[in-house]
């Protein structure tokens, strides 16, 4: 087939291509651009920081989930949120905003809130290639809980198409089941997931002042990470395409 087509690719992917895969002229590969757009190649040549590809066709990529998923994350220890950012990436997650909480045990100046911007990007570029989706999420670090309330609460142009809903252990009083019971079609939701210490009261009554449905995760108490990607799995399972 001849190509329509070339590019050189450098940086980390490069270095993927050729020292993780192991690949050479040759080789069959599908490159995305995390827009919406993939194109089936074929290598050309391989140098020490380069890989050089022959473009062959564009190719539809169907895999978004047709729920508009927020995620919305208290501050945690890095680890964990990085991890919630790789597996939010492969569960089809929209937009991952992250926040301070009353009991989250740091704070994010400009400067380090930019470097783990840089980070999450990247953790999400390498969960994209790894599960084939088209579409990167959108990132954003807000200075405060005020901040991500205006851009999501009620202020916010909310619409009966968007659900919003918060995490709360302790309360086993409404499931994202009983949710989808009086909601059975939702095309955009934003669910908040608190820090490892949970929500104060402050906080919790603030985000249903702010039209968040107070939700519960089941009878267990779960980590940072376990209750971000509960809430995720559920929210797919019951509006997006994991069903």
């Amino acid at each position: 087939m001849e190509g329509v087509g070339a590019l050189t690719i450098r940086g980390d992917a490069a270095h993927h291509m050729i020292h993780v895969l192991r690949l050479g002229p040759g080789s069959l590969v599908e490159l995305r651009d995390g827009l919406g757009h993939g194109w089936r190649s074929r290598i050309l040549q391989v140098s020490k920081s380069a890989v050089s590809v022959e473009i062959l066709e564009e190719i539809p990529l169907r895999v978004e989930s047709p729920l508009r998923l927020t995620l919305g994350m208290a501050f945690a220890r890095s680890d964990r949120m990085d991890l919630v950012v790789r597996q939010g990436t492969e569960l089809g997650v929209a937009r991952l905003a992250f926040f301070p909480a009353a009991r989250s045990q740091y704070r994010l100046g400009a400067e380090e809130a930019r470097r783990r911007l840089d980070r999450w990007a990247k953790i999400s570029r390498e969960a994209l290639c790894q599960c084939q989706r088209a579409l990167l999420p959108e990132l954003a670090v807000y200075e405060s809980l005020e901040a991500f309330w205006d851009a999501f609460g009620v202020s916010s142009g909310a619409s009966e198409e968007r659900l919003k809903v918060l995490a709360l252990e302790g309360r086993l009083g409404r499931s994202l089941a009983d949710v989808r019971g009086e909601y059975p079609e939702c095309s955009e939701m934003v669910a908040a997931t608190g820090p490892e210490g949970g929500w104060g009261e402050a906080e919790a009554k603030r985000f249903e002042e702010e039209g968040f449905l107070p939700i519960h995760l089941g009878p267990r108490i779960m980590r940072f990470e376990t209750a971000a990607v509960a809430v995720l799995v559920c929210a797919q399972l019951l509006w997006g395409d994991l069903g």
